[in-house]
């Protein structure tokens, strides 16, 4: 049944992706038969993802034929009456996670044949590549192995739709048919799955079922089916177009094993499913050497045809409830007055150069603050209650005109809803968008005459795609960009972010393929960057993008080795930093900067505003300044067997000790944090709470904390610690609450 799971797996995750990576299914032991039932193949991998050497026995009812070892382990396998066997592998598993920690790369796709000796006939090896799709495995995949003895051939299937024809004898590659000759379809369709195929008995043709797309950016799904000789060559086909508007109409779960294909058992003849008519169709094949391609195809019988439902699953067992009684709680904080510039999810500026942000308080973005460059607040905005809530998520703001600002929200989920207002940052005043159609937007940008783009997600029913949608002054859709999967340069693929440059193009960053597309302001494709050539390394992960300098832009590269790439409108990378504090460490808490309209650089650590010099480092901030004896945002927390708790600031890296009714006894910045680890290597200060990996106490009272920017451990002990005063949090009355609780009796 892998071959059922690999096919599910292949549907719902779409064209290019073939298996999300938690989903690969165990290869387990196997045994294949020939036809006739004279030989058996036995398969015993000694991995369960497929990966390295597995055991291999070839027998007859008379005995063993051949057993032993080969360097490879066979995820399906074929073997013909004359004993010759042959198979598709993954040396990495179909995961391409490598079995030992030495090999690089996600390995290699093989297609073996063996004699009935044992002996490898030919074997042939393709280097896999990483998917271009999110979080799909390596390509290619193997996905079905056809045997067609009497023309002394076998086929194998992959996820890229190609299917190649191999000679059963020798093991040599023969015909292939690639995506480019499948037809016929509509140039605005595409397919939407890896093939299913299967051998017709009586005949050296094989019956192959695509799902297709009808239209690039819809969910209405139609099918293919395909008559193909073992040179590789169509000799028919038919097409039936779009019958189920949408993903959620489309009865994914009764296909069969073979797509929508549902019977090949009787020679020369084949029923087929078409969804549309809810009919079972009956085709008889026939050798003509009058017709077109040397056979006769032809309908024999049709009859209302309704799928069977699948098994209901069987009832989980029932698990025991027991509640978890709270015995009590530390609650720390000291009730100071939060300041307005705090807590920055993102920020922007309007035409005056005003910084404009939105704020969390709480658990939720809950306002838009206004504010002059100098610090002064102008304006704080509570959000529509709408765009306050769980489950509210790619919220996202940009000033659109003189006073005028765009704020717009979605729900995380499956066709979830999206929002978008006006507002007059004067007036303090929302106007809902009527009629907003969305997407969930991950980032938006003015447009420069009043419009906007948003760049966003769209979630239908057991699909993703990406949009580029925009907006006039009136909140009315100008034009949409849609993405289909292509690599195309001009297509959207796996697009972050989108900024406007000075030029008046919309820039949008791509972090798979690591470019910035330009695009003109009627959403026409102009260019393309490749940033791994811009920048003259490998970008690690490009998550952002913002307005630079001169009109041009600023790309972020989280965790790359300078984050920061300063482009020029045209593309060109002129300069690539990383900020720092204004001690001059280098500062890896700032996740954003942005030019301002007169050129200044700004950024943020989401706790404080900062204006960074021409070398990227702060000399101003707006807001709170991180202090080693201020308790702020606590980025791990522990107990020693004492009783004592342990606080780790996220911004200053200071270990905050409390007694076990609460009181703060100790603060500490510790060493390894702040400066060095042993080993030498200096660790970015302040340091990120994505940095600590870990914080572990001893019985002795010895808290070890350790630090993925550090790349060690660090220890210390209460008594090393210098004693400070506890002062309570710095920007809001941050709590950290310790609760202890028992099962119940």
């Amino acid at each position: 049944m892998i071959r059922t799971i690999l096919a599910l797996c292949i549907l719902l995750l779409g064209a290019n992706c073939a298996l999300a990576f938690s989903e690969q299914p165990a290869v387990n032991p196997r045994s294949y038969h020939s036809a006739s039932g004279k030989y058996a193949l036995y398969v015993d991998p000694s991995d369960r993802d497929g990966r390295g050497p597995a055991f291999y026995r070839l027998s007859t009812k008379k005995g063993v034929v051949w057993s032993g070892t080969l360097p490879f382990t066979f995820t399906q396998a074929i073997v013909s009456e004359r004993g010759v066997f042959a198979g598709y592998a993954h040396t990495e598993g179909i995961n391409g996670l490598p079995l030992k920690k030495a090999t690089l790369g996600p390995g290699e796709s093989v297609v073996a044949t063996i004699g009935p000796d044992g002996k490898v006939r030919h074997r042939e090896t393709t280097k896999r590549q990483h998917s271009a799709a999110p979080d799909a495995p390596p390509e290619p995949i193997g996905v079905d192995i056809l045997l067609h003895e009497s023309a002394d051939r076998f086929s194998v299937c992959r996820s890229d739709y190609s299917w190649q024809f191999f000679s059963l004898s020798t093991g040599q590659p023969q015909a292939k048919l690639d995506p480019g000759a499948i037809g016929p379809i509509p140039e605005t369709a595409r397919l939407r799955t890896s093939m299913r195929a299967r051998a017709l008995p009586g005949t050296p043709l094989s019956l192959a079922n695509w799902v297709t797309q009808e239209e690039v950016g819809t969910q209405s799904y139609g099918l293919l089916f395909m008559l193909v000789d073992v040179a590789g060559h169509p000799v028919w086909s038919v097409h039936q177009p779009a019958g189920f508007p949408a993903d959620d109409d489309f009865p994914w779960e009764k296909l069969t094993e073979d797509w929508a294909i549902l019977k090949t058992s009787d020679p020369r003849r084949f029923d087929l499913w078409f969804f549309a008519d809810q009919q079972r169709v009956t085709f008889s094949v026939d050798q003509d050497p009058k017709a077109e391609h040397g056979w006769r195809v032809a309908e024999v019988a049709r009859e209302k045809y309704t799928a069977p439902e699948p098994p209901a699953a069987a009832a989980a067992p029932a698990i025991e409830e027991r509640a978890l009684p709270k015995l009590g709680e530390f609650v720390l904080q000291d009730g100071h007055t939060p300041q307005p510039i705090r807590d920055i999810n993102s920020f922007a500026f309007d035409q005056k150069g005003r910084i404009g942000f939105l704020r969390s308080d709480g658990r939720f973005i809950s306002t838009f603050v206004l504010i002059e460059p100098a610090g002064k607040v102008i304006a704080e905005i509570a959000l529509p209650k709408v765009a306050i809530a769980s489950g509210i998520e790619h919220q996202a703001v940009a000033a659109v005109g003189e006073g005028r600002w765009v704020f717009t929200a979605g729900e995380s989920r499956i066709d979830g809803k999206c929002w978008a207002w006006w507002l007059d940052a004067e007036k303090g005043a929302w106007t809902e968008i009527a009629g907003y159609e969305g997407p969930a937007a991950k980032s938006i940008t003015s447009l420069g005459d009043g419009g906007l783009v948003v760049m966003g997600t769209r979630w239908p029913a057991r699909s993703v795609f990406h949009e580029l949608r925009a907006y006039d002054r009136e909140g009315k859709t100008r034009w949409t960009v849609k993405s289909d999967f292509s690599l195309d340069d001009g297509a959207l693929f796996s697009p972050e972010a989108i900024a406007r440059t000075g030029a008046g193009e919309l820039a949008v960053l791509d972090n798979i393929r690591k470019t910035v597309q330009f695009f003109d302001t009627a959403g026409k494709y102009l260019r393309i960057v490749d940033l791994k050539k811009a920048c003259g390394r490998e970008p690690a992960y490009l998550s952002e993008l913002w307005p630079g300098r001169d009109g041009g832009l600023i790309v972020y590269d989280y965790s790359g080795k300078s984050p920061f790439v300063c482009m020029s409108a045209t593309g060109i990378v002129v300069a690539q930093w990383t900020p720092s504090s204004a001690d001059g460490r280098a500062n890896a808490n700032i996740r954003m900067v942005s030019a301002a309209p007169d050129g200044q650089w700004w950024a943020t650590d989401t706790h404080a505003l900062m204006r960074l010099n021409d070398n990227g480092q702060v000399e101003q901030t707006l807001g709170v300044t991180p202090a080693p004896e201020q308790l702020g945002t606590i980025a791990r927390a522990g107990a020693d067997a004492t009783g004592r708790l342990y606080a780790l600031d996220q911004q200053t890296g200071a270990v905050h000790v409390f007694d076990p009714e609460g009181r703060s006894t100790s603060a500490s910045r510790h060493p390894a944090i702040a400066r060095k680890t042993p080993s030498g290597r200096s660790c970015r200060s302040p340091v990120t709470a994505p940095c600590f990996s870990g914080a572990k106490c001893a019985k002795s009272g010895a808290i070890s904390i350790s630090t993925r920017a550090a790349g060690a451990w660090a220890s210390s002990t209460p008594a090393s610690m210098r004693s400070t005063p506890g002062r309570g949090t710095r920007n809001r009355p941050t709590a950290f609450s310790w609760r202890v609780s028992t099962p119940s009796a």
